[in-house]
C-alpha cells in the first residue's frame, strides 16, 4: 500500500489530537499572507491569483465554475482578465440544507455582470454528457471535516461526480483537490490527464498547513501524479514540522 494513501488518517488523527493553541500556530505556519483589500469577497481571490502566478496560465473566452461559494474565484477573473466573456457559476449556497455553504457574495465588483450564478448540486449536472462550449473549468469545492474517511468519501464524490464529468479533451481547468491523499482521487486526476493531455499540481503559498489541498491545473507535466503530489506534501509538512514536550505534532515528511 502507497505511503501517500494512508498519510490522510495519519494527518488527521495527529490534528485531532492538538490543543487549541497547537492548532492555531500550525494552521498559519510557513504559510505567505496579507493583508486582503477590502472589497475582497473571500481568500480565494488571492489563493487563485497565487496560483495563476505560479502557473502562468491566461485565461480567455467562456468559463464555468464549479461551488464557487462566495465568489473570490469570479472576482478575481473578472478584474484581471478582460479576455473573459463569461462566468456561468453553480453552487449551493446558503440554506438549511447547506450547513456550511455560503451564498454568492451581493458585493459590487469590475465586471461582475459576466458572471451568471445558479444555486444547485453541481454532483447532479452532468448527468446527460459533459457541458459544451467552455474553454474553462474552475473548482474550488470540498469541506473539511474532523473524520478522514467522511472528508475523503465527500471529495471523492463531489469531484467524481460534479468535476470530472464536466471535463471535455480540449478544455482547460483549475480544481482545488481537497484529498489528494486518497487513491480515488488521484486515479481520477489521471483520467483528467488521459483525457486533455494536461494536469500538474501546484502548493498555494496562502493554503493553511492544516489541510492537505493542492491545485489541479492544465498545464503539461513530465512527473507522475503521485510523485508530483508527494514532492509537494512533503515541502507543505515541512513547513510545520515541529515538536511540543518532546512528541511530533506533524511529521516532516512522506516515506
Amino acid at each position: 500500500k502507497s505511503h501517500i494513501t494512508s498519510y490522510g488518517k495519519i494527518f488527521k488523527t495527529i490534528l485531532n489530537k492538538l490543543s487549541v493553541t497547537e492548532y492555531r500556530k500550525l494552521k498559519m505556519a510557513g504559510v505567505l499572507d496579507r493583508k486582503r483589500r477590502a472589497d475582497e469577497v473571500s481568500r480565494g481571490f488571492m489563493k487563485l491569483h497565487n496560483i495563476i502566478m505560479q502557473s502562468g496560465i491566461k485565461i480567455s473566452g467562456n468559463c464555468l465554475s464549479l461551488c464557487c461559494g462566495r465568489g473570490g474565484w469570479e472576482q478575481y477573473l473578472c478584474e484581471n482578465f478582460s479576455s473573459i466573456t463569461n462566468i456561468d457559476a453553480y453552487t449551493f449556497g446558503a440554506s438549511a440544507g447547506t450547513m456550511g455553504h455560503e451564498s454568492f457574495s451581493d458585493r459590487p465588483w469590475r465586471f461582475k455582470d459576466k458572471v451568471n450564478v445558479t444555486y444547485t448540486d453541481v454532483r447532479l449536472l452532468w448527468d446527460n454528457g459533459p457541458p459544451v462550449g467552455y474553454n474553462w473549468i474552475f473548482f474550488d469545492g470540498g469541506e473539511q471535516r474532523p473524520n478522514h474517511q467522511t472528508e475523503a468519501d465527500n471529495f471523492f464524490e463531489l469531484f467524481a461526480l460534479g468535476v470530472v464529468r464536466a471535463v471535455s479533451p480540449d478544455v482547460n481547468f483549475v480544481f482545488k483537490v481537497l484529498r489528494p491523499d486518497d487513491i480515488r482521487v488521484l486515479q481520477a486526476c489521471q483520467h483528467v490527464v488521459n483525457m486533455t493531455g494536461k494536469g500538474k499540481f501546484f502548493l498555494c503559498q496562502h493554503s493553511k498547513t492544516t489541510n492537505l489541498e493542492l491545485y489541479f491545473v492544465s498545464v503539461p507535466c513530465d512527473q507522475s501524479i503521485e510523485k508530483q503530489v508527494k514532492k509537494l506534501l512533503n515541502y507543505r509538512l515541512s513547513r510545520g514540522a515541529t515538536t511540543s514536550q518532546d512528541r511530533i505534532i506533524v511529521p516532516d515528511r512522506i516515506p
